[in-house]
């Protein structure tokens, strides 16, 4: 038998001895037993020859027992203790326990265990092997991933599955893909292509509208508009919405009712307007109130400065920035607002339960039922049911649970309407009224604490240029100062060498400073405090434009209180436009700091399942608390 050994990066290792077999240098590095078979060393006969590691391929059992045998004396492991998968080409993961072994996990393409000694088995023809090993962990795992295990993201998904049941951390995770069919041997049908086009472009997003090439804020993901229009202005907005520019019909529109369209909170009154001139010229089809715009234009809660700075660090994963049209993107269902609420509920130490709480309380507040629509529509897309959530509560019930279905199902209509934000809303607001995990879904609460103070606390604004004036004059006589107070202190029984130091140079220090002060003090003191004064304002604007926590804010303040000298502060006071000086002087300091925060990934399905029936549960409480 003939190996083609070209493998230039050197990332796998051929064991060729009587049972030859492939394994991955950064496994082998890791520290994991492992191992991938040829069709060489086995005892199978005839089209089976010679290692034929199959049972229903209708060989002998007894030469598949002996090839498994032989496979295992090889890499080193137990036959008798395999765990085997039965492959489904589906996304299903199982964790895998000693009272595994020796038997066949049914329905599942994935298998995963932490326990040492069990070893994991997957087969393969065409399909691609995907093996996972956390050394920190000691997590072990094994994916098959056929073309619909692919489009399923089986890979990400075992990810996931390793964070959330062993607790990974997915920078530990050592990953190797193995043998499979190369692109020239294998052609997939156009339907195939068509699956693979529209779940792994552009984050599960299609662009669509008209010259969309460099806008893609009109997205469908996974078959649902995404509402959130966060543009430069209120009317750029509200046009984003219309065919050709704004000058044709809305664009979104479900059952013949127009979507919710969600806009920064700075953003609103425009975009009001602009949507009542769009219902007076006829461009809403079904709307000839003006009046209407208010129920189809939603505030957001945060502007387009905060959504913008947060876009441009790419610290939020589904969060883009189209700086050639001026326009946030989201390409997840749960929108701008909600995302961005997660990113800084996490961001100021919350856990993931609630951070995930507090934004679809966010999103629900803001889109109303609507949020909730876009996230389940999307699921029930995926099953081959209808996106509009039609005749789909058997659905919801399997995907939320009785609980959580039950505050949904009572809003849904017969027949061709969606679920709709009456009865589910009047619930919701009465938990939100009264439910404390609320007090984290405005910026207001969510960023607190009082800039000014933290500002003031560090840097004193009259004082400020009297201190850097006289650095110098002071250190130099408080050195002194302290010489000499330390040698009365040594003298003086009860005051010890360190206590009579610091008492001297204090003493010394203030005297020198005196001298300076009633020099350099009258020239620019009053100038000095004004730019200080200039400095702050500006700070505490752009500490909400960043959405900074408390801890980012005082790190911050201190780096400018490092950077502040006289000649800075002349500098500004002669410069034509000074808070643009401020913020000139403040925006690498404060983006340098956001720079540092945790990257927020894309939520997935689950995870936002996870937040919305959480959030309804407790509505569904809190309805039995007031009945």
């Amino acid at each position: 038998m003939h190996f083609k050994k070209s493998n230039d990066n050197q990332s796998t290792i051929l064991h060729e001895g009587n049972v030859p077999y492939l394994t991955f240098r950064k496994l082998d590095q890791a520290g994991v037993r492992h191992g991938f078979s040829t069709r060489i060393g086995g005892v199978s006969e005839g089209m089976f020859a010679t290692l034929n590691l199959s049972y229903n391929r209708c060989d002998k059992k007894e030469a598949v027992d002996e090839n498994f045998r032989r496979i295992g004396k090889a890499i080193g492991f137990d036959h008798t203790k395999l765990v085997f998968s039965n492959q489904i080409h589906e996304t299903k993961i199982h964790k895998v326990t000693k009272e595994d072994c020796g038997k066949v996990m049914k329905d599942m393409d994935g298998l995963a265990t932490n326990e040492p000694g069990i070893p994991l088995y997957t087969g393969y023809a065409d399909c691609v092997p995907l093996f996972f090993y956390d050394p920190v962990e000691k997590v072990a795992a094994l994916a098959h991933s056929g073309w619909r295990g692919t489009v399923g993201r089986i890979g990400a998904k075992m990810v996931r599955f390793l964070e959330s049941e062993y607790g990974c951390k997915k920078e530990n995770i050592v990953a190797a893909i193995g043998p499979s069919i190369c692109r020239s041997c294998y052609e997939v049908s156009e339907d195939v292509a068509e699956k693979f086009k529209k779940e792994l472009t552009g984050h599960d997003a299609k662009i669509v509208g008209d010259d969309n090439a460099k806008n893609g804020a009109d997205r469908v993901v996974d078959g649902v508009n995404i509402q959130s229009k966060y543009c430069a202005t209120g009317k750029r907005c509200i046009n984003e919405c219309f065919e050709n520019d704004g000058k044709g019909t809305f664009r979104y529109m479900t059952d013949g009712k127009p979507m919710k369209i969600e806009v920064p909170s700075d953003k609103y009154d425009e975009a009001v307007m602009a949507m009542e001139e769009k219902i007076k010229n006829g461009q809403v089809k079904g709307v000839s109130d003006p009046n209407e715009a208010k129920n189809i234009v939603k505030k957001g809660h945060f502007t387009y400065a905060q959504a913008k700075n947060i876009a441009k660090a790419g610290t939020v994963e589904s969060l883009t920035y189209d700086a050639v049209n001026g326009t946030i993107i989201a390409s997840s269902a749960f929108g701008v607002t909600a995302m961005i609420t997660f990113a800084t509920s996490m961001w100021n130490g919350e856990d993931f339960e609630d951070a995930i709480k507090i934004a679809t309380y966010s999103g629900l507040k803001v889109g109303g039922t609507a949020f909730i629509t876009s996230v389940l529509a999307a699921q029930l897309s995926k099953a081959g049911l209808n996106s509009a959530l039609v005749g789909s509560s058997e659905a919801i019930v399997a995907m939320m649970g009785p609980k959580a279905s039950a505050v949904l199902i009572n809003a849904f209509r017969v027949g061709s309407k969606p679920i709709y934000g009456a009865a589910a809303m009047k619930a919701a607001a009465k938990l939100l009224r009264s439910n404390t995990i609320t007090a984290g879904i405005t910026f207001v609460v969510l960023s607190s604490f009082d800039v000014a103070n933290i500002f003031r606390g560090r840097i004193s604004g009259k004082q400020l240029f009297k201190n850097m004036a006289n650095t110098a004059a002071t250190v130099g006589a408080g050195t002194g100062g302290w010489v000499a107070g330390a040698a009365i202190g040594s003298a003086i029984p009860g005051i010890g060498t360190i206590v009579g130091g610091l008492v001297g140079s204090m003493v010394a220090g203030s005297a020198a400073g005196k001298v300076t002060n009633a020099v350099v003090g009258s020239f620019i003191e009053d100038d000095a405090d004004k730019m200080v004064e200039i400095i702050q304002d500006v700070f505490t604007e752009m500490a909400s434009e960043y959405l900074l926590s408390n801890k980012e804010a005082e790190k911050s303040v201190d780096r400018l209180k490092d950077k502040l000298d006289g000649k800075t502060l002349k500098d500004m006071f002669a410069s034509n436009d000074r808070k643009k000086f401020a913020r000139n002087l403040l925006i690498p300091i404060i983006e340098n700091q956001i720079s540092k925060r945790e990257v927020i990934h894309k939520l997935t399905e689950e995870q936002m399942l996870y937040g919305i029936r959480e959030v309804l549960e407790d509505i569904s409480d809190m309805e039995e608390s007031y009945a």
